[in-house]
């Protein structure tokens, strides 16, 4: 017999061990949304276009979360269609602090608690609105790819440009395009969600 077992019996320890698998399946969802985002950014930091020092520090981590919130979207997409909506918000919900705890901590962990918890409220706000902007779009990428952000990918390097301080730049704009693309078939977000499916 197990220690949780004689702690609480075969079935509840059953279920704290489900619930361990399903929280470090979690896990590695976020952190692989993260570590793409941030190498996402990193991509575009030699095209920034910075106005100020301030600029210089906060373009990307303004730029990193833009990829967080537009991977994040992509992850709730294929939760749906995969996972259904019940299952998908059981996902959400677990999903968010995840991402929005070790986000705050890498960038702004020596600030004040107070100011941490302010950015944090502000990163789940904008993680929200990005997921409401985002969900109007119909597909991945049109054909003769616009710049009228009709789809997601189009959206996100609009949004990046504009952050990057490069608005309407379309050459930062098909950059972004290809360094998502590029992350989101590594990152191989269906197959992580059908993972999910088995456990949830």
């Amino acid at each position: 017999m197990g220690f949780l077992s004689k702690l609480f019996g075969n079935q509840k320890s059953n279920q704290i061990i489900e619930d361990i698998e399903i929280h470090n399946k979690i896990v590695d969802l976020a952190k692989t949304l993260f570590e793409n985002a941030f190498v996402s950014g990193e991509t575009l930091k030699p095209h920034f276009n910075p106005n100020s020092k301030e600029d210089e520090i906060t373009l990307p981590i303004y730029v990193c979360f833009e990829f967080l919130y537009f991977y994040s979207h992509l992850a709730m997409r294929y939760a749906h269609s995969i996972l259904g909506e019940k299952k998908r918000t059981i996902l959400q919900k677990n999903l968010g602090p995840l991402i929005v705890e070790p986000v705050v901590t890498a960038y702004f962990d020596h600030w004040p608690e107070d100011k941490k918890k302010g950015i944090e409220n502000e990163f789940s706000k904008n993680l929200n609105d990005a997921e409401l902007e985002y969900s109007s779009c119909k597909e991945l990428l049109t054909k003769d790819i616009n710049f009228a952000g009709t789809s997601l990918l189009s959206k996100l390097g609009i949004t990046v440009a504009d952050v990057s301080r490069n608005p309407m730049n379309q050459d930062i704009i098909m950059l972004v395009i290809d360094t998502a693309i590029q992350s989101i078939n590594k990152m191989k977000l269906e197959n992580s969600i059908k993972r999910l499916k088995e456990i949830l």
